[in-house]
């Protein structure tokens, strides 16, 4: 009883893995044991390929981090977790333009990263084509238009550009009752021809946007409310 008491206290804590310029970081325990589970199953290949995917996942967010900085945002924090990292910018979504170059910025570490892969790649070497086709994915997977994605982000941010009427409450509810229905279409998709083990996946991450959706537009809501 002890024992798990203790288990469960390490996994309700994040684990500080130091600051890079002054960016504090930080891990979810529940990635350490997924890694050490895959590591267990699955053998070191499969280990090391993860290390990577979470490695260019970090510097997906340190591209955001990197625009928001030279935009005048404070970057507190970036957190890596089982499915995927997140990066902490105070004042995020205030200024339209900002957002949009904010937001692209990610997805486009991705793709200059699997060009490098690509041209780098002179032996032809499986590893390495593999390497730049997870980072391809990486970047069209963010740029769907599904908030709080990095696509949906930047619909946002191009929505309130066009239309700057439009407050950040009203304009994210429209992104995401459309977010909502490519979600449900994807789902309905997945369940007709993908396998048991990726509808998994799809579900939880689907569940997880939809949440932190909801979420965000409580939060700015509430905002509007209090402006008001």
């Amino acid at each position: 009883m002890v024992l798990m008491r203790q288990i469960l206290n390490f996994l309700g804590r994040w684990i500080p893995l130091g600051q890079v310029d002054g960016i504090k970081i930080e891990l979810d325990p529940w990635l350490v044991l997924m890694l050490g589970l895959i590591l267990v199953i699955e053998g070191w290949s499969a280990f090391i390929f993860w290390i990577f995917v979470f490695g260019f996942v970090f510097i997906h967010e340190l591209a955001h981090t990197f625009v928001a900085r030279k935009l005048g945002y404070e970057t507190p924090k970036i957190v890596i977790m089982p499915f995927g990292a997140a990066v902490q910018i105070v004042g995020m979504g205030s200024v339209p333009r900002h957002e949009f170059y904010i937001a692209i910025a990610g997805p486009l570490s991705n793709l200059v990263i699997a060009a490098i892969l690509l041209v780098a790649n002179i032996t032809g070497s499986p590893f390495i084509n593999k390497l730049a086709a997870l980072n391809l994915g990486l970047a069209l997977f963010n740029l769907l238009p599904i908030y709080p994605m990095d696509g949906g982000r930047i619909l946002r941010g191009a929505t309130r550009m066009i239309s700057p009427h439009l407050s950040a409450y009203e304009a994210t509810r429209r992104i995401l009752i459309f977010s909502r229905l490519l979600m449900v279409i994807g789902l309905v998709a997945c369940l007709l021809f993908c396998s048991f083990g990726t509808l998994i996946w799809t579900l939880l991450i689907a569940a997880i946007l939809w949440v932190v959706g909801a979420a965000e537009l409580n939060s700015l809501k509430n905002q509007d409310e209090q402006e008001q």
